[in-house]
C-alpha cells in the first residue's frame, strides 16, 4: 500500500463523516445554514480528493 493510496482512504473517510455530521446536524435543525454550507463543501473538497 502506498502513502497516495492511504492519504486517499482517510480523505475518503473524512468526506463520509463531514456528510454524517451534515445530516445529523440537519435534523437537529440548531445550526446555522452557514455552518452547514461549510460542512457540505468541506465534504466534497475531501470527496473530490479522495477521487482522484
Amino acid at each position: 500500500m502506498s502513502i497516495r493510496n492511504a492519504l486517499r482512504g482517510l480523505t475518503a473517510g473524512i468526506a463520509v463523516l463531514g456528510y454524517v455530521t451534515l445530516f445529523v446536524l440537519l435534523q437537529v435543525r440548531v445550526v446555522p445554514v452557514s455552518a452547514l454550507a461549510g460542512i457540505a463543501v468541506l465534504a466534497t473538497v475531501a470527496l473530490a480528493v479522495a477521487g482522484g
